[in-house]
């Protein structure tokens, strides 16, 4: 918990509406929502720089325990318990090792960043509020829609 005692009023405000979108939200694009997780991921990214992602796993499942124990709103808050959960033990995952022949060269640490994360999110939270019967290759295919399943080389030719 001591990563939520570091927190200037900015970061535990932007950590707030960070849950409550994660809780609530029906996973509509909002630009409010990715500034409020880079305004986090900035917050652990200084203090761990080479694996700010799985840190950010780990912060936020705390985080939510400590705001359902603090604040009224968040008494349930289990959707955003299983939309980490998706996220990080099914989405992410998968999407590295599905096109870990592209990615070969990266570490997850290249390719996983706060925007990155944030519309892994979004796929998952349109996804709801059934998220028992979801798998893993829809949220693939939904995933690969939005950031494009392959690069594809164009080729030029000369008029």
């Amino acid at each position: 918990m001591s990563l939520l005692s570091d927190l200037n009023s900015e970061e535990f405000d932007a950590l707030e509406q960070l849950l409550g979108y994660l809780n609530f939200s029906s996973g509509s694009p909002d630009p409010q929502f990715l500034s409020n997780l880079n305004v986090v991921w900035k917050h652990l990214a200084a203090k761990y720089p080479d694996d700010t992602w799985t840190h950010l796993y780990d912060f936020l499942t705390d985080a939510i325990t400590h705001y359902s124990n603090e604040k009224e709103a968040f008494a349930r808050i289990d959707q955003a318990r299983i939309v980490l959960e998706i996220t990080f033990d099914q989405l992410l995952r998968s999407y590295f090792l599905f096109h870990q022949d592209l990615l070969f060269h990266s570490s997850e640490i290249q390719v996983f960043n706060a925007f990155f994360i944030g519309r892994a999110f979004e796929v998952v939270l349109k996804n709801g509020p059934d998220f028992e019967t979801l798998d893993t290759e829809t949220l693939m295919n939904q995933f690969n829609d939005f950031i494009g399943f392959r690069p594809v080389a164009t080729l030029e030719t000369q008029k």
